[in-house]
């Protein structure tokens, strides 16, 4: 008898003969080193979670994981499962499936997830603020020193417009903050955030299209 179970990087389903002494194996896949789960348990088709053999339904997301008899077999349902699987986007730590969102090493199955939204977090420019407000103060009182005392009116004035400056580009660099939050049951999450907008947006698009496409 097979244990199959899922894995937790790429999604992939593997099956293992239960009779086999092998703790760890490399995902065919992904290549990435598993830890082969309890023969007690087996891997839900739909989220992936750790579910008891003589459960008839996985606890977390409800789908069927009991195999009736003379139906197909666990694995055979797993395959089939990976095969209908479809991506909606991929890129460096992150994956959007229609089962399945793995944001930077966590995953959230789309039949947990009620809504998702993009989240915008305007640029922090309180430090270029007061750079720039503190060289207008010194230029202000530097400027009428040169016809005075020059030298010490030069220093004020290269201060002043060394903060301007300095502020300037500060409030240029300044970039907003996007972030994805994913809605549950259990409330909103903070599932990821970068100052690449258009990734972000990119990404809860494809959420969008997993849930058209699961219906």
């Amino acid at each position: 008898m097979n244990t199959t179970f899922e894995c937790n990087q790429c999604g992939q389903y593997i099956a293992i003969d239960e009779s086999s002494l092998e703790t760890e194996v490399n995902c065919p896949k992904c290549k990435v080193l598993l830890t082969v789960p309890d023969s007690k348990l087996r891997s839900c088709p739909d989220c992936g979670r750790q579910v008891s053999k003589r459960a008839a339904s996985c606890p977390q997301c409800g789908a069927p994981v009991a195999v009736a008899p003379g139906t197909k077999s666990f694995s055979v349902l797993a395959e089939m499962k990976n095969q209908a699987e479809q991506s909606f986007f991929e890129a460096a730590g992150v994956s959007v499936t229609n089962t399945r969102a793995n944001l930077n090493g966590t995953t959230y199955s789309m039949a947990n997830i009620t809504s998702v939204k993009c989240q915008v977090t305007p640029p922090d420019t309180s430090t270029a603020k007061s750079l720039i407000k503190t060289a207008i103060v010194i230029l202000v009182i530097g400027l009428p020193v040169l016809s005075a005392a020059f030298a010490l009116g030069a220093v004020l004035v290269l201060v002043g417009i060394i903060l301007l400056a300095a502020g300037i580009f500060l409030r240029k660099k300044a970039k907003p903050f996007y972030s994805i939050i994913i809605g549950s049951a259990g409330g909103e999450t903070d599932a990821l955030t970068s100052q690449d907008g258009k990734s972000i947006q990119a990404i809860v698009a494809a959420i969008n299209q997993a849930f058209v496409h699961r219906g």
